[in-house]
């Protein structure tokens, strides 16, 4: 997770979201990370939908 001025920048597991909203992102392969994908919580407002987002990435791991 990084701590950004207006927004937090969560790094989530290389694995296809069900997110009607779009608010995931690939990470472009030169950065060679193995978190390759990222989700920006702007505000109060996307809290339930990024938690959920971040529980599917937990959900993969088990």
């Amino acid at each position: 997770m990084h701590i950004g001025k207006s927004q937090l920048n969560i790094h989530l597991r290389p694995i296809d979201y069900a997110d009607p909203k779009g608010l995931d992102d690939k990470i472009p392969e030169g950065y060679n990370w193995t978190m390759d994908r990222r989700v920006y919580l702007k505000g109060p407002e996307d809290l339930d939908y990024v938690v959920g987002i971040i529980e599917q990435s937990y959900k993969n791991v088990l």
